[in-house]
């Protein structure tokens, strides 16, 4: 296995069971949203030369949405891809240190972007601002996206200190 092998700890809880249904109907209906305005819009434009209104602002936003929802469940299986190029040059407590710092440095990005997305979320709340076509309010898909992805780096800052914790009763395991 790699030394970056999943953490199935989080995935047991019943909170945990909780988020996972409700970011999957999220997603979910986000993902059918989708589907069913670009069906609509192409079978539409090829049959009877009509398009669908506001086709490309509701796919922005379902975009938005299935990202922001998928998001916290990746982070609740720690199952970010991820690239094990150096690992093989790292040695010792460099190497023992490796994943929770990635860990680290990805919640960091994630918390980063949740911040930012957020000063966005009030900015647009401020200013009203909607889509240009069906002048639909922004706000309350960047909010939500703040959120999940705030969820997400707490999921993964969780699984980064399971992880410094998991080496420490590892370490202290083999000192006895």
């Amino acid at each position: 296995m790699s030394a970056l092998e999943n953490d199935p700890g989080l995935e047991e809880d019943r909170g945990a069971r909780r988020l996972t249904l409700v970011m999957g109907v999220l997603g979910g209906a986000a993902l059918m949203a989708l589907m069913l305005v670009t069906v609509v819009d192409v079978v539409g434009r090829n049959i009877i030369d009509v398009t669908v209104i506001g086709a490309y602002e509701l796919s922005e936003l379902a975009v938005g949405l299935i990202v922001a929802a998928g998001l916290p469940l990746v982070a609740l299986r720690s199952d970010h891809v991820h690239i094990d190029m150096a690992l093989p040059l790292l040695k010792g407590w460099l190497r023992r240190l490796q994943q929770p710092m990635a860990l680290i440095v990805t919640a960091l990005a994630e918390g980063v972007v949740a911040w930012q997305v957020w000063v966005q979320a009030v900015l647009a709340t401020d200013t009203q601002r909607t889509t240009s076509m069906l002048h639909l309010p922004v706000s309350p898909v960047l909010y939500i996206t703040a959120i999940l992805f705030g969820v997400s780096a707490l999921l993964t800052i969780v699984h980064a200190l399971r992880k410094i914790a998991a080496r420490g009763e590892a370490s202290e395991g083999s000192a006895t």
